[in-house]
């Protein structure tokens, strides 16, 4: 799809329930087709790890069935094969976030991930200490401002607060209990 698309861009996906509101490419048309993914036809069944995503050309009904004709952007002439509808995944909807899609590419290799989860561990591992040290500050916090702080009554009647030697409340005069 490059130019559209490139390697290792990010795009986002959005189901069709009917396919008959998948838009194609016509040639008059001031859009272009939508650009769909599928699962690839010539395997004959739904690999979920051999996707595939070109602009719908054109579609056709055979037997209440209707079949989409494909070609990527940068392919002179349409694929040879005919995409039925149930393989249609979805139409893109948000495309073109570069280079974000690799990461899900590395992830899939057990190499990339020893190089990626040792590192995580490790901050996570690094991350629990500075927690509890960031609790135990917080509560040095809190006893300090306890201990030097005046205590302060609340004035049911006005809500003032008052120093809690107060019998009288500064703002109204109502008796502190």
């Amino acid at each position: 799809m490059i130019p559209t698309l490139q390697v290792g861009d990010l795009i986002i996906v959005q189901g069709v329930p009917n396919a008959s509101n998948v838009e194609v490419d016509l040639k008059d048309a001031p859009e272009p087709g939508d650009i769909i993914v599928f699962y690839n036809p010539h395997k004959g069944y739904k690999d979920p790890n051999d996707l595939i995503v070109h602009r719908a050309i054109n579609k056709t009904s055979k037997e209440g069935k209707l079949y989409f004709k494909t070609q990527g952007d940068a392919n002179s002439c349409p694929d040879n094969w005919d995409v039925p509808e149930d393989f249609v995944v979805g139409k893109v909807v948000f495309f073109r976030i570069p280079l974000v899609g690799f990461i899900t590419f590395l992830m899939r290799t057990p190499a990339a991930i020893l190089v990626v989860l040792p590192p995580l561990i490790l901050l996570v591992i690094d991350w629990i200490p500075f927690s509890k040290e960031r609790d135990e500050l917080k509560e040095r916090d809190e006893s300090y401002v306890r201990a030097h702080m005046p205590q302060m009554i609340v004035c049911k009647y006005c809500s003032a607060r008052n120093k809690a030697d107060q019998t009288r409340c500064v703002n109204c005069g109502a008796l502190l209990t």
